[in-house]
């Protein structure tokens, strides 16, 4: 990952910066990732083939973490839809968002809610933007996800890539290093309340660029 400029001068600038952080993160992790598809390690060592397809949205009902970054480039990618699908997403992220206030991620496995910001067909409508959290999960076992979501009481463990995941936690720290080099908070925050607050307050993403922690509600661990 590139080292950005420190500190650019105006909100304007910094928002920009935190755009292009942001894609260059997910742009370098998939440079990674691609090595080791479609084939890679589980999390028990050995090699296998990643089950995960188009429409398959099994996982998409997970607690999903993101940056301030990786926020601000969802909310670009959301309005870059055609207005019909911004108010269908819209709607979606309005019924969700309040029933995850002050829920943990087991909780949240069990509301068993598909991720507002998948379409029709079960595949992400952001996709080229889906933030770092959800790149790095993959299955290798496909009844395993289904099952988990027919279970929700009793969890099925499911086989993920250590590979991805061990990729994933390299990132993350210096992705915070350079999200505070150009003056964001640092933190993590729930997906859908963030672009909630960000969809419906229309200074928020002016507000991060200027360094305010805008989604801290929104805030895990």
């Amino acid at each position: 990952m590139a080292p950005l400029p420190p500190s650019p001068g105006s909100a304007a600038e910094r928002g920009q910066a935190a755009l292009r952080l942001a894609s260059e993160m997910l742009t370098f992790f998939d440079a990674q990732a691609a090595r080791a598809a479609p084939m890679t390690q589980a999390t028990d060592g050995t090699i296998v083939p990643i089950a995960c397809k188009t429409g398959c949205s099994y996982c998409c009902r997970m607690e999903v973490s993101i940056s301030n970054s990786e926020a601000l480039l969802l909310l670009s990618a959301v309005q870059a839809q055609p207005e019909e699908m911004q108010q269908r997403l819209r709607a979606r992220i309005d019924a969700l968002a309040p029933r995850l206030r002050g829920v943990n991620a087991e909780t949240r496995r069990r509301l068993n809610e598909p991720c507002p910001l998948l379409n029709d067909d079960g595949a992400c409508s952001v996709y080229d933007a889906r933030p770092l959290g959800c790149r790095s999960h993959v299955s290798f076992d496909m009844a395993a996800c289904v099952a988990d979501v027919e279970n929700l009481d009793a969890p099925v463990p499911i086989p993920t890539s250590r590979t991805l995941t061990q990729q994933r936690d390299a990132i993350r720290p210096r992705h915070r290093e350079l999200e505070s080099a150009i003056g964001l908070a640092a933190g993590r925050y729930e997906l859908v309340q963030a672009l909630r607050i960000l969809l419906t307050r229309p200074d928020a993403a002016g507000r991060i660029a200027r360094g305010e922690d805008v989604l801290r509600p929104t805030r895990i661990g």
